[in-house]
């Protein structure tokens, strides 16, 4: 293989464009990198393969976006990849993301491989999801149907910011949306009556804030409600997540998390990993390693309590 150095606009362009930016020169310096530290040529051969698997996982799952730009966010996702590798294999694949995030210059991974086994994902529970919906109830009608759609169907932030009027097929009779995947696939999620009759009513309301302007019959089914009501970033949905989770007495939550809990809903009901994969957009099925992180999972349906104490309906998410 023909030598190639890594400049700094590269690894510029690697940190703002992700994992998805590692190819070419970039893939080539990385394989230097490990000839560089010594490394006998099958070892060298193992690492590249199992960090070029990481950096697919990362870009397949979307589930870390922040994996190469922040620590934190470095370690949880290399956690949860490693939950999805065998026993076996986990300590060199551990070594080989190590010695990426090396290369990278990311700061040292700060994960221990025994931690895995005691591991389940960040799911919440049927008490945790009713205090969220009624946070979200206090403070607008857009954060309301927001909250109830990503505990309903968990779409990833982009899902959601893509949502317009038109992908929301509403009525008396039911609903489902169409969300468009990050690399532009799409799928319709069909929704429950509740969570149909919320959508409704925040698209009434969503009306009156337009009332008078262009954007009030098309656009972006989400709306700031400063500003003229643009679209949301993926930035303000998180931290609009975030906010509500505050209020909830939820720290850090994510809408990862939220996804999280609708898998976790989705296993405990029974579903099968092919129906989960498509039902969450995903292009793989999780293995039996992460299926079984769900195992216990409290799903129980998320509000029960009375209307007319919170002001929201009794919800039952199905499968």
């Amino acid at each position: 293989m023909e030598a190639v150095q890594v400049t700094g606009a590269e690894l510029a362009r690697l940190h703002a464009g992700g994992p998805g930016a590692l190819d070419g020169a970039l893939r080539d310096g990385f394989r230097l990198f490990l000839a560089g530290r010594g490394f006998a040529p099958s070892t060298q051969i193992t690492y590249y393969k199992r960090a070029r698997g990481f950096l697919k996982w990362l870009i397949r799952t979307d589930a870390h976006p922040d994996a190469l730009s922040d620590s934190e966010a470095r370690d949880e996702a290399v956690l949860d990849y490693l939950s999805t590798v065998g026993d076996a294999t986990r300590k060199v694949t551990l070594a080989a993301v190590r010695a990426l995030y090396e290369w990278l210059e990311l700061g040292a991974v700060e994960v221990d491989p025994v931690t895995v086994d005691r591991t389940r994902s960040p799911s919440l529970s049927g008490e945790q999801q009713s205090r969220l919906l009624d946070a979200a109830a206090a403070r607008s009608a857009r954060d309301y149907a927001l909250m109830v759609l990503w505990l309903d169907v968990g779409p990833r932030p982009s899902e959601i910011r893509r949502l317009d009027l038109g992908d929301a097929e509403l009525s008396a009779r039911g609903g489902r949306v169409l969300l468009t995947r990050p690399d532009g696939q799409q799928r319709w999620a069909e929704l429950t009556q509740a969570t149909t009759w919320v959508l409704l009513g925040w698209r009434t309301a969503r009306a009156t804030l337009l009332l008078g302007q262009r954007r009030a019959k098309s656009g972006p089914l989400f709306i700031t409600l400063r500003r003229f009501g643009r679209i949301l970033s993926d930035q303000s949905l998180e931290g609009i997540v975030a906010e509500i989770g505050a209020d909830a007495g939820i720290e850090a939550l994510t809408p990862w998390m939220l996804r999280t809990t609708v898998k976790a809903r989705l296993y405990t009901a029974g579903a099968s990993a092919s129906e989960v994969a498509a039902r969450m957009g995903q292009t793989y099925e999780d293995p039996p390693q992460v299926r079984a992180l769900f195992t216990g999972v409290d799903a129980a349906p998320a509000a029960r309590r009375a209307a007319a104490v919170s002001g929201q309906l009794s919800f039952e998410f199905g499968v």
